[in-house]
């Protein structure tokens, strides 16, 4: 959304208004910012990078571009999932070497989950309350009747680690040293309390909760697992 709105008209009447004249509002900003912060660098991190179009690259180029003719120093930190590296790939077949040259010159693996880190979210579950003060957790939300019956998150990381380090080892993925990214485990969480949530116990009791967990940890896994070892 943000360079989306870059895309705006550059002939606005108001040069600070970012409404009528983003482009501008945001080479403004950066420039009472750095002379704020006696600095001439100016750092963009972007999210979600793989979802960035090519026209999308071009208005950051140019709002780079403006902003080193202004005396700062921009420098862009693209941040995303592993489809990073295929919009890299893509760009390069599109004879766009120039913009991979430009901020894909660098390229970092950033460490994704273990067995530790996935139990320890599950654990957080339990815990973590929304809204903030409201004394309900995000399992008993999801999950009231079996967080009565005393079912928790924090029994489920183990057995949803195995069931994906499972499927990645039928699918050729590297079983030693298997690690998932965020966005996989957090929605492999949801599903999974999506589940119990949409079939809960007739009764329930802890054992139905086990038995569908347990009917269900796969299904997640292979639906929300990558097939290439780069989770």
């Amino acid at each position: 959304p943000f360079l989306r709105r870059l895309r705006g008209s550059e002939g606005g009447p108001d040069a600070g208004d970012v409404h009528t004249n983003p482009m501008k509002a945001v080479k403004n900003h950066c420039l009472n910012e750095c002379d704020k912060l006696d600095t001439e660098t100016v750092v963009f991190c972007l999210d979600e990078a793989q979802n960035l179009s090519l026209e999308e690259f071009d208005v950051l180029k140019v709002l780079t571009e403006d902003l080193q003719e202004l005396g700062l120093r921009p420098f862009v930190l693209l941040v995303g999932q592993p489809e990073l590296k295929l919009l890299r790939d893509a760009l390069l077949e599109w004879k766009r070497g120039e913009l991979v040259s430009r901020w894909m010159g660098t390229h970092c693996d950033l460490p994704g989950f273990v067995l530790k880190d996935v139990s320890a979210i599950c654990g957080a579950l339990d815990q973590l309350t929304w809204p903030p003060g409201s004394g309900i957790t995000y399992t008993q939300h999801y999950v009231p009747e079996l967080w009565r019956a005393g079912w928790r998150m924090a029994g489920q990381g183990e057995g949803l680690w195995e069931a994906m380090r499972s499927l990645a080892k039928s699918v050729g993925m590297k079983a030693d040293g298997f690690e998932v990214g965020g966005e996989y485990v957090r929605n492999a969480l949801l599903a999974l309390l999506l589940h119990l949530r949409k079939k809960p116990a007739d009764d329930g009791s802890v054992a139905h909760a086990e038995a569908a967990r347990l009917s269900r940890l796969t299904e997640v896994a292979k639906i929300l697992l990558p097939t290439k070892n780069d989770a």
